[in-house]
């Protein structure tokens, strides 16, 4: 009964992101096309055989699983036949890779159930563990995604696998195949994307001997090393663009030179903690749970160990994320620990389920609180999903607009813009330049502005008068009088996404009596 419910529990989950996928809409929506399309077209390198370009995750993994199912979904398409069918239908095959990342994860989070089931006997653990996706809106929204989101939350349950097989009593997993089995996860994650380093430290707190350390070590560098064989030679590239992020205190590595600015950082992680209650909350349930522990003579030392681990690895990644300054939409670094939060939850119920159990004022209180954070936790999954609607809603308002005010007029689409072929020429910007023919092929008319060269990417217009479209942020950063000799007025559109008229001044004329 109980691992039916957990194979109930799992296909309700892999429903659940189904619909949130659904619920973003197209991938070339301007909020959906970044990184989506890169991840897309660095896949089509793979596959055909030439290497990636976009090295910033590194998020190789990534592409070489994208690279895989892009080869399954047309196994007997040559090279050239398989780039010019997913240029043509570049929607179809990321609808494909993204149902596949999602349901490995719903089917790793399955699994990863059974075992702490098998390990612990507990089925209130093992729900806790599977329920992780329900405790953070974060973590739906990112992980219908093409993005190395999802793959980290999948190896974050692979994490929390390798924990509780080895809490099993007579589990037989020596320290050495331990080690090795956490390097592995670590080494695939960090070469995943960089964010997940400080889940690092949870198996320093595991491991018995030097041995493990041994084997944990050669392992983590190792598969990193193999991991990231794709961008191997955009190595420089990537060192560069991570040395400029650790030393400076801006976006991406932009900004002031230093570690950081600590009024920014002290707002930063108190945005964070705010941003992600249900999170801040399983890391002080943990902290109790170890206080109550701790005042016991006969406790389960293992367990106590992987809870500091865990707890260790959410502090590390609450202090490691607060150091990028950013707003909401940067919770998603928080994904890897996001993904242990279950399995902390689990660990602490493991250390105080005795005393709870032998007292009902304890179980009426622990029931109390999972109403209140399940009903929280809906309200916050509903509010979500429902803001993901509205963006669609408010980018399909302006397609519909220029559709019906501007029937046949060339426009230019600038970044996150919400059209097809500008969402390609972007993928293709961040895949080396290899597919623009076949993109001018399909979408002749698109004309699409570089914000990083501040030009034209497709050729210049010419004219008295130019549409632009795009995000209303990203278009008030440019001089468009000294850039193109025009002034702007915004025609139609919302903050997500707004159609602008660009019109040059009319010459000046003199006058005769």
């Amino acid at each position: 009964m109980s691992r039916l419910l957990l194979a109930a529990m799992g296909a309700a989950i892999l429903a659940w992101h189904l619909a949130v996928l659904s619920a973003r809409g197209p991938f070339y929506l301007g909020t959906n096309n970044d990184p989506d399309y890169t991840y897309l077209l660095n896949s089509l390198n793979l596959a055909r055989g030439l290497p990636v370009f976009h090295v910033d995750h590194p998020g190789t993994p990534v592409q070489l699983l994208g690279a895989a199912v892009l080869r399954i979904s047309s196994p007997f398409a040559s090279k050239s036949e398989l780039a010019a069918a997913v240029i043509r239908n570049p929607e179809h095959y990321l609808r494909i890779m993204a149902w596949s990342f999602i349901s490995l994860y719903a089917v790793v989070l399955t699994v990863v159930a059974f075992v702490v089931l098998r390990s612990t006997g507990s089925l209130l653990a093992a729900l806790a563990v599977q329920a992780t996706p329900l405790l953070s809106a974060t973590i739906p929204l990112n992980a219908s995604c093409v993005a190395p989101e999802v793959l980290l939350l999948s190896l974050s349950s692979l994490m929390a696998m390798v924990v509780f097989a080895a809490l099993r009593p007579g589990s037989g997993l020596s320290s050495r195949r331990m080690g090795a089995a956490f390097g592995v996860i670590i080494g695939v994650g960090i070469a995943t994307k960089v964010t997940f380093l400080p889940l690092a430290l949870l198996p320093l707190f595991l491991l018995p001997d030097r041995p493990a350390w041994a084997a944990y070590a050669v392992a983590t560098v190792g598969s990193c090393a193999v991991a990231t064989m794709p961008a191997w030679p955009r190595l420089e590239a990537a060192l560069g663009f991570y040395g400029r992020i650790a030393t400076h205190t801006g976006r991406y590595g932009y900004g002031p030179a230093g570690l950081f600015d600590p009024p920014a950082y002290a707002r930063n992680l108190g945005r964070l903690f705010a941003s992600e209650p249900a999170m801040a909350a399983v890391l002080l349930t943990a902290l109790a749970a170890l206080a109550i522990d701790c005042s016991r003579i006969h406790g389960r030392h293992d367990v106590r160990k992987a809870l500091l681990g865990c707890i260790a690895a959410l502090v590390a990644s609450f202090l490691l994320v607060a150091r990028h300054p950013g707003d909401i939409a940067h919770d998603r670094y928080l994904i890897p620990a996001l993904g242990l939060t279950g399995a902390t939850a689990a660990l602490a119920w493991i250390l105080v389920a005795p005393a709870v159990l032998r007292s009902r004022t304890a179980c009426a209180a622990l029931a109390l609180g999972a109403v209140v954070l399940a009903v929280f936790q809906g309200s916050e999954l509903t509010a979500a999903t429902r803001g993901l609607v509205s963006l669609r809603r408010d980018q399909e308002a302006v397609i519909s607009f220029a559709r019906t005010n501007h029937p046949g007029a060339k426009i230019a689409y600038l970044y996150r813009s919400s059209n097809p072929g500008y969402a390609l020429y972007f993928g293709d910007e961040t895949a080396g330049y290899r597919y623009g023919p076949l993109i001018a092929a399909a979408y002749p008319d698109v004309r699409c502005w570089n914000n990083w060269t501040q030009a034209f990417e497709t050729g210049p217009e010419t004219g008295p008068s130019l549409l632009f479209q795009g995000n209303p942020a990203a278009f008030a950063r440019f001089d468009w009088n000294r850039l193109l000799g025009k002034s702007a007025t915004k025609r139609y559109g919302n903050e997500t996404e707004a159609l602008f008229l660009l019109v040059s001044p009319p010459a000046a004329s003199g006058s005769s009596r």
